[in-house]
């Protein structure tokens, strides 16, 4: 999202580089409010906001040891678990503290109506480690069509809505739709042939994936 920077753990720069939800947009890292998402239990998406359930797509044929996550730029992680059997299953704590917080959204607020500029919010970014080595970062999109969808964990100190749109430099629409409320949600970046749309509703089709480091 605009304005949004994630620098990241030094020693996982390289993948918060590209991360954040795109260069400008990265960070408002839901509907919204986190709220669960029904899914089937054979299916390898995740069943619930919290714990994250987790079945990753061709999961076995990786073996990290461990499952880190990470709220911005913090080199402490927030929650961790073993890796398993092909998937995970990551407990995130009902509240987090301000250190892991910033006031992301009144970047936003020149272009796009914010409800309250000092809520304090971040994203969360899911690592696997084996022996203590980065192997790469889980990520949960939508691999089926040709733009990819992808959708982001974030925590908001408390209820608040970023809604409006904007022309970006290419022509294209940049649009918020997103009503968050206090405690986790789920953000879901969904780019198109006229723009980029960050929503509360749910497109579906999303599974769990593991990128491997370059």
């Amino acid at each position: 999202m605009p304005g949004w920077k994630l620098t990241g753990i030094i020693k996982i720069s390289k993948l918060m580089k590209k991360y954040f939800l795109n260069a400008a947009c990265l960070c408002l890292c839901a509907g919204l409010a986190f709220t669960s998402c029904d899914k089937d239990d054979e299916s390898p998406e995740t069943n619930s906001i919290n714990p994250i359930v987790a079945t990753v797509v061709d999961g076995s044929s990786y073996d990290p040891d461990r499952v880190e996550g990470y709220l911005g730029n913090s080199l402490n992680p927030l929650a961790t678990a073993p890796y398993s059997n092909g998937g995970f299953t990551l407990t995130l704590p009902e509240t987090v503290d301000d250190e892991y917080l910033q006031k992301q959204l009144v970047e936003l607020a020149d272009e796009f109506t914010v409800s309250d500029t000092n809520a304090k919010t971040n994203y969360l970014q899911i690592y696997g480690y084996k022996s203590n080595n980065i192997m790469g970062e889980f990520r949960y999109m939508n691999p089926s069509t040709s733009m990819k969808i992808e959708a982001h964990y974030m925590y908001s100190d408390r209820d608040v809505s970023v809604t409006g749109s904007r022309l970006m430099y290419d022509d294209e629409n940049l649009v918020y739709d997103l009503y968050l409320k206090a405690g986790w949600n789920i953000v879901y970046m969904i780019p198109s042939s006229t723009g980029i749309t960050y929503s509360a509703s749910d497109p579906g089709g999303f599974v769990w994936t593991f990128i491997l480091v370059d």
